[in-house]
């Protein structure tokens, strides 16, 4: 039996025999909860679905995935081992986070599960008392075991998922349990669209709960027995509230309140503050006088609050990014972190940075090291990276005031010393400057592109940080951008080997991550955005932009060599997204466009693919621009790009996402479905033996198909993936298929079979880097 351990023994261990490879880090981490029995014991989510937990204070992280995003986590104050986790459903581990189980709705009463919309978010179907959506709060009763309050979101974001369209939400639902789950009953439903905390009056009887609910409109005092509500007064001022905390007075033991708050000073104008409560919200103190020494000539905005569970004197602020000066009169936007000693009444910053300087008190992982302060400075705030700009979430030790955690958009720190210090959790730096993860991968990865003249080379194209190459079979990651222009160096879509010349690549960049979702469909974007094509001769240490001929918005995500061409005069075929298919036939150098034939109401070039013959293919997805929407196209070239005939899609299809050719000239058709009504059509993998004149269904058509690929070892082995959570295998070409077990990450890209050891198999993700396992032994369920 091959274990994936045995030639790759810094990746991190996953169920089912997978491990995940990649550096760590890459995608904004929230949530993070800590045990309060347990210290080390910490688990956080993040944005693309998957959460992780360490039981060694964040030296290792596992990752576990409960079919969609992860919105809250409570530990059971009464049994260190027990975790309540909301998701699409009210999920529960009783063993310190090793397996978990559906608590609500009853699995049991389970009617369906559906996954709609691009990004094919998850929600059960039940026949109990479960009222869809996503539960965002959860507590549970100190004082009664088997007693928890959970709050969900009635509504979503609008259908389909879509940028372009408002957000539509329409109450708080407030449930509760007192027999540790078995059942459930609405305690009220409440008028606003976030909630922020639920605590309860812990002077309250047990059987008769007062709940305090925190949310973006009010505080909300709730009888919990009867459901009968009170909303708190706030200062006239107050307009909305943005986050709460609420921690132990360290003499009295009594519950104190902060909230951030947006007061109205003069018309319109909104400024942020802290108020705190020491009496339950009967009176409220405005904090924001003891800002007043930070932040001499501009304004001051606070997002984030917490305190210390255990002691409130300790509250950690996060600061927004705010207008400011220097000692000489220019202008600077300064941000951090700020922390308190005194309940709110004074506050110093122990994370101080701005646009040129990260703070010096603060370690480095790859991001910072690689990108520095300066990153996103070519289109401001509008740029996407992985240098988080400000912190996502400030989380305070629930028992010891001087520690402290803190998350952006790569990167988890942590202080034990009231903020003087702080230590990165994600990834290991090595001397040679190659990192590795600590189990936190939340890169989207495109593919595993091998070198072909070292099988221990091989190289991973990224959303949001370039590109990462491995010289030692994945143990460790080099992130090597030197020569990539700046406006180009967002995400790596592809990339290139020249299969002669050691050391040569071409590599294919966009400043638009993220391509094709739907999300990425807004013009703004396309006239802003800029790419290109690179080429290394060095083995990847280097680049240089090799882009003549290209416009200047060219968005690259796909690049094909003819290895047939002369070496030094290379045929590639370049994607651009925005544009169409380019041909260069001097090794780069130069590049024309090609786009004789194709339909110039969708631009939208995605994917190409060459077959042995030289037969070219050029995948274009649908044109989802609001008023422009245009159904996607497969065109075939017999004359090397010159001219393009359109071939017919599948019936019901209008979304082709990927196109797969074997040696024998067999093609496979991967495509993204859409939505009618509650289901989805026009989906699934289709198969071509006649070059693409006919179509014939092979997988189904309501699934988010990303790929399929072929096994070069075996043609008759496909693999294909899914935005479902799932990763198939077939051993027939395509007439039965298998699930392959293990494999849970909500969103799978390319499977991509490890050419140095047959039978282990590579799946990239968008959100979860790389998994690696053996398809052999992995029990495949049908």
């Amino acid at each position: 039996m091959a274990d994936p351990i045995t030639f790759i023994d810094t990746a991190n261990k996953k169920d089912k025999n997978w491990v995940i490879l990649g550096p760590g880090g890459g995608g904004c981490v929230h949530t993070l909860t800590i045990n309060p029995h347990r210290p080390e014991t910490m688990v956080v989510s993040c944005d693309m679905t998957a959460g992780y937990i360490t039981r060694d204070g964040g030296k290792s992280w596992r990752e576990f995935n409960l079919k969609s995003r992860q919105y809250a986590y409570a530990f059971d104050p009464h049994d260190p081992d027990t975790l309540w986790v909301g998701t699409s459903g009210l999920f529960r581990s009783r063993d310190h986070g090793d397996t978990w189980h559906l608590v609500f709705p009853d699995p049991v009463k389970l009617v369906g599960e559906t996954r709609l919309d691009d990004e094919c978010r998850h929600s059960f179907t039940a026949g109990d008392n479960w009222p869809g959506k996503t539960i965002h709060s959860i507590t549970v009763d100190p004082e009664r075991p088997g007693q928890v309050f959970i709050g969900i979101k009635k509504m979503g974001p609008g259908e389909p998922f879509d940028f372009q369209k408002p957000v539509q939400r329409k109450g708080i639902l407030i449930y509760t349990t007192n027999n540790d789950g078995m059942s459930w009953h609405e305690v009220v439903e409440l008028d606003a669209e976030d909630i922020y905390l639920i605590t309860l009056d812990p002077d309250s009887p047990i059987e008769d709960r007062i709940l305090f609910i925190f949310t973006e409109k009010a505080v909300y005092c709730v009888e919990a027995a009867t459901g009968q509500v009170k909303t708190i007064p706030l200062p006239e001022q107050v307009r909305f509230l943005n986050h709460a905390s609420v921690a132990a007075h360290p003499q009295t033991g009594k519950p104190i309140f902060f909230l951030v708050a947006f007061k109205e000073l003069i018309g319109t104008h909104l400024e942020s503050t802290l108020l705190r409560s020491f009496d339950l919200g009967k009176t409220w103190v405005d904090l924001s006088p003891g800002f007043s020494t930070l932040r001499p000539g501009g304004r001051f905005w606070i997002s984030q609050v917490s305190a210390c569970a255990a002691d409130g004197r300790s509250v950690w602020a996060i600061v927004e990014p705010c207008a400011n000066h220097e000692a000489d009169g220019r202008p600077i936007d300064r941000y951090g972190i700020l922390h308190s000693k005194d309940s709110g009444q004074s506050w110093n910053w122990v994370v101080l940075q701005d646009d040129f300087h990260d703070p010096d008190n603060r370690e480095f992982g790859w991001a910072e090291r690689d990108y520095g302060a300066c990153w996103g400075d070519l289109t401001g705030d509008h740029q996407i990276s992985p240098k988080g700009r400000f912190c996502w979430d400030v989380v305070a030790s629930p028992q010891d005031p001087d520690s402290c955690w803190t998350m952006d958009f790569s990167t988890i720190y942590a202080t034990r010393d009231a903020g003087q210090t702080w230590q990165q959790l994600v990834t290991n730096l090595h001397p040679d400057g190659s990192v590795s993860s600590r189990g936190i991968d939340v890169l989207s990865v495109y593919s595993v592109l091998f070198d072909p003249f070292d099988p221990l080379h091989f190289v991973l194209p990224v959303t949001d940080a370039g590109i990462f190459h491995s010289e030692n079979g994945g143990r460790t990651w080099r992130h090597d951008l030197k020569g990539i222009p700046r406006e180009w160096i967002n995400s790596c879509y592809w990339m290139v080997f020249d299969p002669q010349v050691k050391g040569r690549a071409w590599s294919a960049w966009s400043a638009m991550h993220d391509i094709p979702r739907l999300k990425m469909f807004r013009n703004e974007f396309f006239t802003r955005d800029r790419g290109g094509i690179c080429k290394s001769e060095d083995g990847l240490r280097s680049w240089a932009p090799s882009a003549t001929g290209l416009p200047d918005h060219a968005l690259c995500t796909h690049l094909v060599l003819d290895p047939s061409s002369l070496v030094d005069s290379r045929t590639i075929y370049a994607a651009v997204f925005n544009h169409g298919v380019y041909r260069s036939t001097d090794d780069g150098r130069t590049w024309t466009l090609k786009n004789q034939g194709v339909d110039r109401r969708n631009p939208f070039t995605w994917r190409l693919a060459l077959q042995g013959d030289g037969t070219l293919y050029q995948v274009v997805v649908k044109n989802r621009l609001v008023g422009q929407e245009f159904s996607g196209a497969i065109y075939r070239s017999t004359n090397r790009a010159e001219s393009w005939e359109v071939l017919p899609l599948p019936k019901g299809v209008d979304f082709p996402n990927d196109l797969t050719c074997d040696s024998s000239g067999r093609l496979y058709l991967a495509c993204w479905p859409r939505r009618e009504g509650e289901r989805n059509i026009g989906g699934g993998a289709y198969a071509s033996d006649d070059g693409g004149q006919t179509w014939k269904t092979i997988f189904h058509p309501e699934m988010h198909v990303y790929t399929l690929t072929v096994d070069p070892a075996n043609q008759n082995y496909l693999y294909l993936s899914t935005f479902d959570s799932a990763l198939f295998c077939s051993e027939n070409r395509g007439l039965t298929w298998r699930q392959l077990e293990g494999f849970d990450f909500q969103w799978g890209q390319r499977p991509v079979p490890d050419p140095q050891h047959p039978g282990m198999l590579y799946m990239t993700t968008f959100g979860s880097t790389v998994w690696y396992g053996s398809v052999q032994t992995l029990n495949l369920q049908v």
